[in-house]
C-alpha cells in the first residue's frame, strides 16, 4: 500500500509544471509616469554566455534599443537600464531578449503612460485591471489589479483648533497583488501664506511646502508628517529647523497671533500606488474664531474673578 502512494505521488509532481531552467524574473512594469529605471535578473541552470537586448516596438516606428549586453552567467545575473516616458506611445511595448547556446527568452510587456495629474475634487477612484505585470517561474506574464480610494475629501473645513489639519483625508489599497504597504514617491503638502505667518519656512511663490507621508492604520492609510517640525511653546510659531524654545511637534501650528481666517491648502501626491497616480486634492480651512483670546473672540478664555479670599495655594498662572 505505501509503494502505491508513493508511485502515485512521483506520477503527480511529474505533472507539475516545473520552472523554466533558463528564465528572467523580478520584472515588475507599472504604468510609466516619468523616467524609471526598470530592474531585471536572469538565472541558468548551468553556467553560460548569454546576450541581452532589451527594446521597445511601436508600430510604424523604428525599435528604441534601451540595453544591450553579453556576459557570462554562473548562477545569477542581474541588472536595470532606463526608460524614459518620452519614447511610449500608443501599443509601445517593451521587448526582453536572452539568447545562448542552449536556450532562448522572449518576453513581450505592454507599456502604459501615466500621464494626467487628476484633481481629487473630481475623482476620487481609481480603478485598473492589469496596473502590474510580472513574471511567474515559468517565464508567463501576469497581471494584477487596483483600486484606489480616496475617502473625507471635504471642499471646506470649518475649525476653531490652532492648526491646519491634513489627518481628515483616508485612502483604501485593494489589489489581488500582495504589497507590505501603499508606495509612492513623493506627498507635499503646500498652503499659500501671502501673509509670511510660516516666517522660519522657506516660501516658493507665496507657498510653503511641506512633505508628509501615509501611516497605515488597519486597512487605511492616513497622512502624517514626513519633515520634521518644531514649535514654540509659548507663541506657536512653527519652524523647519531645531531652535532654542521650539519642541518638536505632529501638528502644523498658528501662530497665536494670527488674524487670517481663511487658508488655502493643496495636497500632491506622486506616483501613488501601483498605478503610479498623479493627482493633487485643493480644500479651504475656515478659521471661526481663535483658539485662545478674549471670550468676546477666542473659543477658549480665561475668566478671573475677584475675590478676597487669596493665599498661596490657590495662585494659578495662566499663559496666553
Amino acid at each position: 500500500m505505501l509503494k502505491k502512494s508513493l508511485t502515485l505521488a512521483l506520477a503527480l509532481l511529474n505533472l507539475l509544471p516545473s520552472s523554466k531552467p533558463n528564465r528572467f524574473k523580478d520584472i515588475f512594469i507599472t504604468p510609466i509616469s516619468d523616467k524609471q529605471y526598470i530592474s531585471f535578473s536572469f538565472i541558468v541552470n548551468n553556467p553560460c554566455d548569454t546576450e541581452f537586448k532589451i527594446y521597445v516596438e511601436t508600430p510604424g516606428c523604428q525599435d528604441t534599443y534601451l540595453y544591450r549586453n553579453k556576459v557570462y552567467i554562473l548562477l545569477n545575473f542581474s541588472d536595470q537600464f532606463l526608460l524614459p516616458k518620452e519614447i511610449i506611445f500608443d501599443n509601445s511595448c517593451l521587448i526582453f531578449m536572452a539568447k545562448s547556446n542552449t536556450s532562448s527568452s522572449f518576453l513581450r510587456f505592454d507599456l502604459k503612460v501615466q500621464n494626467p495629474l487628476y484633481n481629487l475634487n473630481e475623482y476620487t477612484t481609481f480603478t485598473m485591471e492589469d496596473a502590474l505585470q510580472y513574471l511567474d517561474d515559468r517565464e508567463t506574464i501576469h497581471y494584477a489589479q487596483e483600486t484606489l480610494n480616496f475617502n473625507n475629501l471635504a471642499n471646506n473645513l470649518v475649525l476653531s483648533r490652532p492648526f491646519l489639519p491634513f489627518s481628515h483625508i483616508s485612502i483604501t489599497q485593494e489589489s489581488n497583488f500582495y504589497m507590505d504597504y501603499l508606495t509612492f514617491d513623493e506627498i507635499v503638502m503646500r498652503i499659500l501664506d501671502k501673509e509670511n505667518l510660516f516666517s522660519l519656512f522657506k516660501h516658493k511663490n507665496n507657498y510653503v511646502d511641506i512633505r508628509l507621508e501615509l501611516e497605515k492604520i488597519g486597512q487605511n492609510y492616513k497622512l502624517s508628517l514626513l519633515d520634521k517640525l518644531y514649535v514654540h511653546n509659548e507663541k506657536l510659531l512653527l519652524s523647519s529647523q531645531p531652535k532654542e524654545g521650539f519642541v518638536r511637534t505632529n501638528y502644523i501650528y498658528l501662530p497665536k497671533n494670527c488674524t487670517k481666517r481663511l487658508f488655502k491648502i493643496e495636497i500632491q501626491f506622486k506616483n501613488l500606488g501601483i498605478q503610479k497616480i498623479n493627482c493633487k486634492y485643493d480644500y479651504n480651512i475656515e478659521i471661526k474664531e481663535k483658539y485662545f483670546g478674549s471670550c468676546s473672540t477666542a473659543k477658549h478664555c480665561v475668566q478671573i474673578e475677584e475675590s478676597l479670599n487669596l493665599s498661596e495655594k490657590n495662585k494659578v498662572e495662566v499663559f496666553l
